[in-house]
Protein backbone atom coordinates (compact mmCIF):
# COMPACT_ATOMS: atom_id res chain seq x y z
CA UNK A 1 0.00 0.00 0.00
CA UNK A 2 2.84 1.98 0.62
CA UNK A 3 4.33 1.60 -2.94
CA UNK A 4 0.95 2.45 -4.31
CA UNK A 5 0.90 5.57 -2.09
CA UNK A 6 4.09 6.25 -3.41
CA UNK A 7 3.38 5.93 -7.13
CA UNK A 8 0.12 7.83 -6.77
CA UNK A 9 1.95 10.85 -4.93
CA UNK A 10 4.47 11.12 -7.76
CA UNK A 11 1.63 10.79 -10.28
CA UNK A 12 -0.03 13.78 -8.45
CA UNK A 13 3.11 16.39 -8.13
CA UNK A 14 3.58 15.19 -11.81
CA UNK A 15 0.31 15.91 -12.93
CA UNK A 16 0.80 19.94 -11.26
CA UNK A 17 3.75 20.28 -12.61
CA UNK A 18 2.96 19.32 -16.13
CA UNK A 19 -0.52 22.39 -15.93
CA UNK A 20 2.57 24.94 -14.40
CA UNK A 21 5.28 24.21 -17.35
CA UNK A 22 3.62 23.54 -21.06
CA UNK A 23 7.22 21.82 -21.67
CA UNK A 24 6.83 19.47 -19.64
CA UNK A 25 3.25 18.20 -20.36
CA UNK A 26 3.83 18.27 -24.29
CA UNK A 27 7.56 16.20 -23.49
CA UNK A 28 5.00 13.64 -20.98
CA UNK A 29 2.75 13.54 -23.65
CA UNK A 30 5.24 12.86 -26.52
CA UNK A 31 6.39 10.08 -24.33
CA UNK A 32 3.27 8.49 -24.06
CA UNK A 33 2.39 8.88 -28.00
CA UNK A 34 6.04 7.24 -29.01
CA UNK A 35 5.43 4.32 -26.38
CA UNK A 36 1.82 3.24 -28.10
CA UNK A 37 3.89 4.08 -31.65
CA UNK A 38 6.25 1.23 -30.51
CA UNK A 39 3.42 -0.91 -29.34
CA UNK A 40 1.48 -0.30 -32.49
CA UNK A 41 4.45 -1.08 -34.65
CA UNK A 42 5.33 -4.67 -32.19
CA UNK A 43 1.77 -6.06 -32.56
CA UNK A 44 1.26 -6.14 -36.34
CA UNK A 45 4.46 -8.47 -36.30
CA UNK A 46 2.95 -10.53 -34.01
CA UNK A 47 -0.29 -11.05 -35.50
CA UNK A 48 1.99 -11.65 -38.88
CA UNK A 49 3.70 -14.19 -37.60
CA UNK A 50 0.49 -15.94 -36.16
CA UNK A 51 -0.57 -15.75 -39.53
CA UNK A 52 2.29 -17.26 -41.68
CA UNK A 53 2.02 -20.00 -39.59
CA UNK A 54 -1.46 -20.52 -40.69
CA UNK A 55 -0.64 -19.46 -44.25
CA UNK A 56 -1.86 -16.44 -44.44
CA UNK A 57 -0.80 -12.52 -44.66
CA UNK A 58 -2.69 -10.77 -42.40
CA UNK A 59 -0.39 -8.83 -41.14
CA UNK A 60 0.16 -7.01 -44.56
CA UNK A 61 -3.74 -6.74 -45.03
CA UNK A 62 -4.80 -3.50 -46.34
CA UNK A 63 -7.54 -3.21 -44.47
CA UNK A 64 -5.52 -3.78 -41.43
CA UNK A 65 -3.20 -1.63 -42.09
CA UNK A 66 -5.54 1.12 -42.61
CA UNK A 67 -7.08 0.12 -39.57
CA UNK A 68 -3.64 0.77 -38.02
CA UNK A 69 -2.73 4.11 -39.46
CA UNK A 70 -6.45 5.94 -38.58
CA UNK A 71 -6.21 4.60 -34.89
CA UNK A 72 -2.18 6.07 -34.68
CA UNK A 73 -3.91 9.77 -36.46
CA UNK A 74 -6.30 10.02 -34.04
CA UNK A 75 -3.74 9.18 -31.19
CA UNK A 76 -1.10 11.52 -32.90
CA UNK A 77 -4.31 14.27 -33.79
CA UNK A 78 -4.44 15.05 -30.07
CA UNK A 79 -0.93 16.40 -29.42
CA UNK A 80 -1.61 20.17 -29.10
CA UNK A 81 -0.54 22.18 -32.00
CA UNK A 82 -0.27 18.77 -34.07
CA UNK A 83 -2.78 20.26 -36.24
CA UNK A 84 -4.08 17.78 -39.10
CA UNK A 85 -2.23 14.24 -38.87
CA UNK A 86 -2.07 11.64 -42.07
CA UNK A 87 -0.34 8.36 -41.22
CA UNK A 88 1.52 6.06 -44.04
CA UNK A 89 2.97 2.46 -43.00
CA UNK A 90 4.54 0.56 -45.23
CA UNK A 91 5.72 -3.00 -45.30
CA UNK A 92 8.04 -5.43 -47.01
CA UNK A 93 6.57 -8.84 -47.53
CA UNK A 94 9.31 -11.10 -48.19
CA UNK A 95 8.44 -15.01 -48.83
CA UNK A 96 10.54 -18.00 -49.28
CA UNK A 97 9.71 -21.31 -50.46
CA UNK A 98 10.70 -23.78 -47.84
CA UNK A 99 10.39 -27.88 -48.88
CA UNK A 100 8.77 -30.37 -46.55
CA UNK A 101 11.41 -33.20 -45.45
CA UNK A 102 11.58 -36.46 -45.20
CA UNK A 103 14.13 -38.78 -43.38
CA UNK A 104 14.53 -42.37 -44.22
CA UNK A 105 16.17 -44.41 -41.23
CA UNK A 106 18.67 -47.68 -42.31
CA UNK A 107 19.75 -49.58 -39.84
CA UNK A 108 21.72 -52.99 -40.26
CA UNK A 109 24.63 -55.76 -38.72
CA UNK A 110 27.84 -56.72 -39.68
CA UNK A 111 29.40 -60.13 -38.32
CA UNK A 112 33.20 -60.46 -37.96
CA UNK A 113 35.31 -63.51 -37.61
CA UNK A 114 38.81 -63.29 -36.66
CA UNK A 115 41.56 -65.23 -34.10
CA UNK A 116 40.54 -63.76 -31.34
CA UNK A 117 36.15 -64.67 -31.95
CA UNK A 118 33.64 -63.63 -33.69
CA UNK A 119 32.10 -59.84 -32.92
CA UNK A 120 28.67 -58.22 -34.17
CA UNK A 121 28.46 -54.19 -35.18
CA UNK A 122 25.37 -52.66 -35.65
CA UNK A 123 24.79 -49.61 -38.51
CA UNK A 124 22.35 -46.74 -38.66
CA UNK A 125 21.98 -44.37 -41.12
CA UNK A 126 19.81 -41.76 -41.29
CA UNK A 127 19.37 -39.44 -44.47
CA UNK A 128 16.81 -36.71 -45.62
CA UNK A 129 15.08 -35.60 -48.48
CA UNK A 130 12.29 -33.23 -49.99
CA UNK A 131 8.64 -34.97 -48.65
CA UNK A 132 7.32 -36.14 -52.46
CA UNK A 133 3.39 -36.67 -53.07
CA UNK A 134 2.16 -38.87 -55.68
CA UNK A 135 -0.47 -38.07 -58.21
CA UNK A 136 -1.96 -38.69 -61.43
CA UNK A 137 0.46 -36.05 -63.24
CA UNK A 138 3.10 -37.98 -61.16
CA UNK A 139 5.58 -37.31 -58.43
CA UNK A 140 5.43 -33.69 -56.48
CA UNK A 141 7.63 -32.09 -53.83
CA UNK A 142 5.58 -30.75 -51.01
CA UNK A 143 6.41 -27.08 -50.63
CA UNK A 144 5.44 -25.06 -47.47
CA UNK A 145 5.51 -21.34 -48.16
CA UNK A 146 6.59 -18.82 -45.20
CA UNK A 147 5.13 -15.41 -44.86
CA UNK A 148 6.64 -12.44 -43.11
CA UNK A 149 6.02 -9.45 -43.78
CA UNK A 150 7.69 -6.56 -41.46
CA UNK A 151 7.53 -2.94 -41.24
CA UNK A 152 9.37 -0.72 -43.98
CA UNK A 153 8.45 2.43 -42.06
CA UNK A 154 5.88 4.77 -40.92
CA UNK A 155 5.59 8.18 -42.77
CA UNK A 156 3.93 11.26 -40.44
CA UNK A 157 2.90 14.46 -41.10
CA UNK A 158 1.40 17.03 -38.83
CA UNK A 159 0.49 20.27 -40.69
CA UNK A 160 1.61 22.36 -37.33
CA UNK A 161 4.80 20.46 -36.17
CA UNK A 162 6.84 22.55 -37.91
CA UNK A 163 4.31 25.91 -37.49
CA UNK A 164 6.11 28.49 -35.69
CA UNK A 165 3.22 29.96 -34.49
CA UNK A 166 1.64 27.06 -33.25
CA UNK A 167 4.07 27.13 -30.53
CA UNK A 168 4.46 30.94 -29.84
CA UNK A 169 0.70 30.80 -29.50
CA UNK A 170 1.54 28.23 -26.68
CA UNK A 171 3.56 30.02 -24.80
CA UNK A 172 0.87 33.05 -25.21
CA UNK A 173 2.53 35.04 -26.92
CA UNK A 174 1.06 37.40 -29.68
CA UNK A 175 2.68 37.28 -33.38
CA UNK A 176 2.12 40.03 -36.03
CA UNK A 177 3.19 38.72 -39.59
CA UNK A 178 3.06 41.09 -42.49
CA UNK A 179 4.24 43.73 -40.28
CA UNK A 180 6.36 46.49 -40.92
CA UNK A 181 8.40 48.99 -38.27
CA UNK A 182 8.35 52.60 -39.40
CA UNK A 183 10.34 53.47 -36.69
CA UNK A 184 11.37 53.07 -33.16
CA UNK A 185 12.02 56.10 -30.46
CA UNK A 186 14.45 56.14 -27.66
CA UNK A 187 11.51 55.31 -25.03
CA UNK A 188 11.28 52.27 -26.68
CA UNK A 189 7.69 53.08 -28.36
CA UNK A 190 7.82 51.22 -31.97
CA UNK A 191 5.68 52.37 -34.88
CA UNK A 192 4.43 49.82 -37.11
CA UNK A 193 1.84 48.82 -39.91
CA UNK A 194 0.10 46.12 -41.41
CA UNK A 195 -2.77 45.59 -43.58
CA UNK A 196 -5.24 44.62 -41.24
CA UNK A 197 -4.67 47.58 -38.59
CA UNK A 198 -2.98 50.38 -40.16
CA UNK A 199 -0.56 51.75 -38.71
CA UNK A 200 -0.36 51.45 -35.03
CA UNK A 201 1.84 51.94 -32.05
CA UNK A 202 3.13 49.31 -29.14
CA UNK A 203 4.97 50.61 -26.24
CA UNK A 204 7.31 47.13 -24.71
CA UNK A 205 9.29 47.06 -21.65
CA UNK A 206 11.84 45.66 -23.73
CA UNK A 207 13.08 44.87 -27.33
CA UNK A 208 15.04 42.88 -29.45
CA UNK A 209 16.78 43.64 -32.54
CA UNK A 210 17.09 41.03 -34.80
CA UNK A 211 17.08 42.86 -38.11
CA UNK A 212 19.92 40.58 -39.98
CA UNK A 213 21.57 42.05 -42.25
CA UNK A 214 21.93 42.91 -46.40
CA UNK A 215 24.39 42.25 -48.61
CA UNK A 216 26.42 44.75 -50.59
CA UNK A 217 25.05 46.07 -53.63
CA UNK A 218 27.00 47.01 -57.11
CA UNK A 219 26.04 51.23 -56.20
CA UNK A 220 28.09 50.93 -53.16
CA UNK A 221 31.37 49.12 -55.15
CA UNK A 222 31.62 51.69 -57.76
CA UNK A 223 32.58 49.44 -60.27
CA UNK A 224 32.63 50.86 -63.98
CA UNK A 225 30.29 50.08 -67.13
CA UNK A 226 26.62 50.49 -67.68
CA UNK A 227 23.90 48.75 -66.02
CA UNK A 228 22.96 45.49 -68.30
CA UNK A 229 20.68 42.50 -67.33
CA UNK A 230 22.79 39.82 -65.64
CA UNK A 231 24.15 41.25 -62.87
CA UNK A 232 23.08 39.82 -59.71
CA UNK A 233 24.24 39.38 -55.62
CA UNK A 234 24.47 36.27 -54.63
CA UNK A 235 21.85 35.92 -52.32
CA UNK A 236 19.40 37.08 -55.08
CA UNK A 237 20.74 34.09 -57.49
CA UNK A 238 20.29 31.88 -55.06
CA UNK A 239 16.68 32.12 -54.33
CA UNK A 240 15.85 32.39 -58.25
CA UNK A 241 17.80 29.06 -58.26
CA UNK A 242 16.79 26.98 -55.10
CA UNK A 243 13.46 29.10 -54.75
CA UNK A 244 12.09 30.41 -57.80
CA UNK A 245 13.74 27.47 -59.71
CA UNK A 246 15.09 30.19 -62.17
CA UNK A 247 18.79 29.87 -63.42
CA UNK A 248 20.37 33.32 -63.74
CA UNK A 249 22.71 32.52 -67.01
CA UNK A 250 25.03 29.85 -68.24
CA UNK A 251 28.41 31.18 -68.36
CA UNK A 252 28.76 32.80 -64.76
CA UNK A 253 31.77 35.19 -63.14
CA UNK A 254 31.74 36.05 -59.32
CA UNK A 255 33.20 38.82 -57.91
CA UNK A 256 33.77 38.20 -54.15
CA UNK A 257 34.41 35.28 -51.87
CA UNK A 258 32.11 35.25 -49.29
CA UNK A 259 30.01 32.14 -48.42
CA UNK A 260 27.17 32.67 -50.39
CA UNK A 261 29.12 33.58 -53.34
CA UNK A 262 31.55 30.23 -52.82
CA UNK A 263 28.01 28.42 -52.07
CA UNK A 264 26.85 29.85 -55.10
CA UNK A 265 29.30 28.70 -57.49
CA UNK A 266 29.22 25.05 -56.24
CA UNK A 267 25.35 25.70 -56.75
CA UNK A 268 25.41 27.09 -60.51
CA UNK A 269 27.75 24.38 -61.50
CA UNK A 270 25.70 21.53 -60.39
CA UNK A 271 22.80 23.00 -62.08
CA UNK A 272 24.71 23.29 -65.26
CA UNK A 273 26.15 26.70 -65.66
CA UNK A 274 30.33 26.81 -66.33
CA UNK A 275 31.69 29.28 -63.10
CA UNK A 276 34.71 30.79 -64.99
CA UNK A 277 35.99 31.92 -61.88
CA UNK A 278 35.79 33.83 -58.43
CA UNK A 279 37.73 36.98 -57.88
CA UNK A 280 38.28 38.37 -54.73
CA UNK A 281 39.69 41.75 -54.06
CA UNK A 282 41.10 41.02 -50.42
CA UNK A 283 44.92 38.49 -50.54
CA UNK A 284 42.72 36.02 -48.63
CA UNK A 285 39.35 34.43 -48.90
CA UNK A 286 36.17 35.97 -47.06
CA UNK A 287 34.65 32.82 -46.64
CA UNK A 288 35.18 29.49 -44.59
CA UNK A 289 38.16 27.37 -45.54
CA UNK A 290 35.70 24.53 -46.05
CA UNK A 291 33.47 26.38 -47.94
CA UNK A 292 36.58 27.20 -50.64
CA UNK A 293 37.76 23.54 -50.26
CA UNK A 294 34.48 21.77 -50.95
CA UNK A 295 32.64 24.55 -53.26
CA UNK A 296 35.96 25.59 -55.35
CA UNK A 297 38.78 22.74 -55.21
CA UNK A 298 36.19 20.00 -55.37
CA UNK A 299 35.01 21.84 -58.67
CA UNK A 300 38.08 23.04 -60.19
CA UNK A 301 36.98 26.51 -59.96
CA UNK A 302 39.92 28.99 -59.69
CA UNK A 303 39.69 31.49 -56.93
CA UNK A 304 41.91 34.43 -57.88
CA UNK A 305 43.20 36.70 -54.98
CA UNK A 306 44.16 40.28 -54.86
CA UNK A 307 41.55 40.90 -58.43
CA UNK A 308 38.56 43.14 -59.26
CA UNK A 309 36.62 43.41 -61.77
CA UNK A 310 37.46 46.88 -63.41
CA UNK A 311 34.88 46.92 -66.57
CA UNK A 312 31.61 45.73 -67.13
CA UNK A 313 30.80 45.31 -71.05
CA UNK A 314 27.62 44.93 -72.97
CA UNK A 315 24.60 47.18 -72.90
CA UNK A 316 21.70 45.47 -72.85
CA UNK A 317 23.08 42.52 -70.87
CA UNK A 318 26.55 41.22 -69.46
CA UNK A 319 28.46 40.01 -72.46
CA UNK A 320 32.01 39.61 -70.06
CA UNK A 321 33.94 41.59 -67.74
CA UNK A 322 37.82 42.44 -67.36
CA UNK A 323 39.38 41.21 -64.13
CA UNK A 324 42.54 42.94 -62.89
CA UNK A 325 45.06 42.67 -60.03
CA UNK A 326 45.42 45.11 -57.71
CA UNK A 327 48.46 46.18 -55.04
CA UNK A 328 48.83 46.92 -51.82
CA UNK A 329 46.34 49.95 -51.95
CA UNK A 330 43.50 47.93 -53.23
CA UNK A 331 44.04 49.75 -56.36
CA UNK A 332 43.77 47.66 -60.13
CA UNK A 333 47.48 47.50 -61.91
CA UNK A 334 47.85 48.26 -64.96
CA UNK A 335 48.46 46.18 -67.44
CA UNK A 336 47.38 43.17 -65.69
CA UNK A 337 43.78 43.89 -67.23
CA UNK A 338 42.22 39.96 -68.29
CA UNK A 339 38.96 40.04 -70.62
CA UNK A 340 36.63 36.91 -69.51
CA UNK A 341 33.46 36.71 -71.70
CA UNK A 342 29.93 35.72 -69.33
CA UNK A 343 26.56 36.28 -69.41
CA UNK A 344 26.31 36.57 -65.56
CA UNK A 345 28.12 38.49 -62.60
CA UNK A 346 27.66 37.79 -59.15
CA UNK A 347 28.27 40.12 -55.94
CA UNK A 348 29.20 38.06 -52.83
CA UNK A 349 30.85 41.88 -51.60
CA UNK A 350 30.19 41.63 -48.14
CA UNK A 351 27.00 41.71 -46.05
CA UNK A 352 26.13 44.70 -43.61
CA UNK A 353 24.25 44.63 -40.73
CA UNK A 354 20.81 46.35 -41.10
CA UNK A 355 20.48 48.94 -38.33
CA UNK A 356 18.81 51.73 -39.95
CA UNK A 357 16.09 51.44 -36.78
CA UNK A 358 19.07 50.98 -34.69
CA UNK A 359 20.27 54.29 -35.51
CA UNK A 360 16.69 55.92 -35.59
CA UNK A 361 16.59 55.22 -31.71
CA UNK A 362 20.12 56.68 -31.20
CA UNK A 363 21.94 53.20 -30.07
CA UNK A 364 25.18 53.51 -30.42
CA UNK A 365 26.70 51.98 -33.22
CA UNK A 366 30.43 50.28 -33.25
CA UNK A 367 32.33 51.70 -36.39
CA UNK A 368 33.87 47.90 -37.86
CA UNK A 369 31.29 45.79 -37.08
CA UNK A 370 28.33 47.94 -37.97
CA UNK A 371 25.90 46.88 -35.17
CA UNK A 372 25.23 47.90 -31.71
CA UNK A 373 27.44 48.61 -29.30
CA UNK A 374 26.20 45.97 -26.49
CA UNK A 375 27.62 44.96 -22.94
CA UNK A 376 27.46 40.97 -21.30
CA UNK A 377 23.85 41.02 -21.59
CA UNK A 378 23.87 41.77 -25.36
CA UNK A 379 21.97 45.06 -24.01
CA UNK A 380 22.90 48.26 -26.11
CA UNK A 381 23.35 51.46 -24.55
CA UNK A 382 19.65 52.35 -23.94
CA UNK A 383 17.86 50.14 -21.29
CA UNK A 384 15.84 47.63 -22.30
CA UNK A 385 17.11 47.52 -25.64
CA UNK A 386 19.03 44.18 -27.20
CA UNK A 387 20.24 43.13 -29.71
CA UNK A 388 21.70 39.40 -31.34
CA UNK A 389 22.65 38.02 -34.95
CA UNK A 390 24.09 39.55 -38.03
CA UNK A 391 22.23 42.80 -36.92
CA UNK A 392 24.85 42.41 -34.06
CA UNK A 393 27.59 41.75 -36.32
CA UNK A 394 27.98 39.55 -40.16
CA UNK A 395 28.71 35.76 -38.26
CA UNK A 396 29.65 32.47 -40.39
CA UNK A 397 27.65 29.90 -38.36
CA UNK A 398 24.24 30.24 -37.81
CA UNK A 399 24.69 28.33 -34.41
CA UNK A 400 26.13 31.42 -33.38
CA UNK A 401 23.26 33.71 -34.43
CA UNK A 402 20.98 30.88 -32.37
CA UNK A 403 23.01 30.81 -29.07
CA UNK A 404 23.09 35.32 -29.37
CA UNK A 405 19.17 34.98 -30.06
CA UNK A 406 18.51 33.23 -26.99
CA UNK A 407 20.88 34.95 -24.79
CA UNK A 408 19.80 38.35 -26.10
CA UNK A 409 15.61 37.02 -25.26
CA UNK A 410 16.28 35.58 -21.91
CA UNK A 411 18.06 38.70 -20.74
CA UNK A 412 15.13 41.22 -22.60
CA UNK A 413 13.32 38.65 -20.71
CA UNK A 414 14.07 39.28 -17.60
CA UNK A 415 14.51 43.13 -17.79
CA UNK A 416 11.09 43.02 -18.40
CA UNK A 417 10.12 41.42 -15.69
CA UNK A 418 12.90 43.34 -13.37
CA UNK A 419 12.02 46.69 -14.50
CA UNK A 420 14.71 49.02 -13.72
CA UNK A 421 17.21 46.73 -11.28
CA UNK A 422 18.75 45.53 -14.24
CA UNK A 423 20.75 49.04 -14.68
CA UNK A 424 22.10 48.78 -11.31
CA UNK A 425 25.93 47.74 -12.10
CA UNK A 426 28.80 48.46 -9.68
CA UNK A 427 31.59 49.02 -12.86
CA UNK A 428 31.55 49.00 -16.33
CA UNK A 429 35.06 47.76 -18.37
CA UNK A 430 35.95 48.40 -21.80
CA UNK A 431 37.68 45.05 -23.34
CA UNK A 432 40.50 46.15 -24.77
CA UNK A 433 42.07 44.40 -28.43
CA UNK A 434 45.74 44.28 -29.88
CA UNK A 435 47.30 41.90 -32.08
CA UNK A 436 45.32 42.38 -34.94
CA UNK A 437 42.13 41.96 -33.36
CA UNK A 438 39.70 44.22 -35.17
CA UNK A 439 36.81 43.89 -32.87
CA UNK A 440 35.27 41.67 -30.07
CA UNK A 441 31.41 41.33 -29.10
CA UNK A 442 31.05 42.42 -26.30
CA UNK A 443 32.99 45.89 -26.28
CA UNK A 444 32.32 46.63 -22.93
CA UNK A 445 31.31 43.88 -19.73
CA UNK A 446 30.06 44.55 -16.12
CA UNK A 447 31.83 42.15 -14.05
CA UNK A 448 29.40 41.37 -11.19
CA UNK A 449 26.33 40.72 -13.45
CA UNK A 450 28.51 37.72 -15.20
CA UNK A 451 26.60 34.95 -14.33
CA UNK A 452 28.31 31.87 -15.09
CA UNK A 453 30.14 32.77 -17.99
CA UNK A 454 31.11 35.02 -20.84
CA UNK A 455 31.24 33.96 -24.59
CA UNK A 456 33.44 37.05 -26.59
CA UNK A 457 33.37 36.75 -30.24
CA UNK A 458 35.89 38.29 -32.23
CA UNK A 459 37.37 38.87 -35.87
CA UNK A 460 41.00 39.02 -37.02
CA UNK A 461 42.21 42.00 -39.60
CA UNK A 462 44.39 39.51 -41.95
CA UNK A 463 45.45 35.87 -41.86
CA UNK A 464 48.12 34.91 -38.90
CA UNK A 465 49.63 31.54 -38.60
CA UNK A 466 51.06 29.98 -35.62
CA UNK A 467 49.81 32.15 -33.24
CA UNK A 468 48.34 32.24 -29.24
CA UNK A 469 45.00 33.68 -28.84
CA UNK A 470 45.11 35.05 -25.00
CA UNK A 471 42.78 36.92 -22.43
CA UNK A 472 45.00 38.88 -19.82
CA UNK A 473 42.93 40.56 -16.92
CA UNK A 474 44.54 43.01 -14.79
CA UNK A 475 47.64 41.86 -16.59
CA UNK A 476 47.49 38.39 -15.53
CA UNK A 477 47.27 35.73 -18.53
CA UNK A 478 44.39 33.75 -17.62
CA UNK A 479 43.62 31.95 -20.85
CA UNK A 480 46.35 31.17 -23.60
CA UNK A 481 45.25 29.25 -26.63
CA UNK A 482 47.44 28.31 -29.40
CA UNK A 483 45.79 28.77 -33.10
CA UNK A 484 47.63 27.63 -36.15
CA UNK A 485 45.21 30.01 -38.34
CA UNK A 486 43.46 32.53 -38.04
CA UNK A 487 41.19 34.31 -40.93
CA UNK A 488 38.76 37.33 -41.20
CA UNK A 489 37.00 34.82 -42.70
CA UNK A 490 35.90 32.76 -39.27
CA UNK A 491 35.03 33.87 -36.35
CA UNK A 492 36.90 33.27 -33.22
CA UNK A 493 35.69 32.54 -29.85
CA UNK A 494 36.46 32.99 -26.10
CA UNK A 495 34.80 31.91 -23.12
CA UNK A 496 35.43 33.52 -20.02
CA UNK A 497 34.09 31.81 -16.79
CA UNK A 498 32.49 33.39 -13.90
CA UNK A 499 35.12 31.93 -11.20
CA UNK A 500 38.11 33.34 -13.51
CA UNK A 501 36.80 37.43 -12.35
CA UNK A 502 35.61 36.04 -9.12
CA UNK A 503 39.68 35.55 -8.37
CA UNK A 504 39.81 39.77 -8.23
CA UNK A 505 38.59 41.96 -5.88
CA UNK A 506 38.39 44.32 -8.62
CA UNK A 507 38.67 43.95 -12.11
CA UNK A 508 41.02 46.80 -13.78
CA UNK A 509 41.13 45.93 -17.21
CA UNK A 510 40.64 42.95 -19.98
CA UNK A 511 42.72 42.88 -22.73
CA UNK A 512 42.70 40.52 -25.71
CA UNK A 513 45.49 40.06 -27.73
CA UNK A 514 47.73 37.55 -30.01
CA UNK A 515 51.17 36.26 -29.86
CA UNK A 516 53.49 33.98 -31.61
CA UNK A 517 53.74 30.20 -30.72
Amino acid sequence: MKGADGIKNALGRLCARMKQDKRLEIAVYGVLILIGVLLFLISPNDKAGNAAQSGTAAGADESGVAELESRLEGILGTIRGAGKVRVMITYDTSSRLVPAMSTDVQSGTTENTSTGGQSVSETRTESSRPATISGSGGTETIVLTEIEPTVRGVIVIAEGAADVSVRVKERGIDMLLSTMVLSIARDKTITAMNRTQGVFTIRPKAIVLCMGCRERSRGALNIPGFRPAGIYSAGTAQKLVNIMGYMPGREVVILGSGDIGLIMARRMTLEGAHVKLVAELMPYSGGLKRNIVQCLDDFGIPLKLSHTVVDIHGRERVEGVTIAEVGADLKPIAGTEEYYPCDTLLLSCGLIPENELSRGMGVGIHPVTGGPMVNESLETDIAGVFSAGNALHVHDLVDYVSEEAATAGRNAAQFALAGNANEVCTQRICIELSGGIRYAVPSAIAPDRIQSSLTIRMRVGSVMKNKRLNVIINGEKIISRPRPVMAPGEMEQMVIMKDMLDKYAKVESILITTEDM
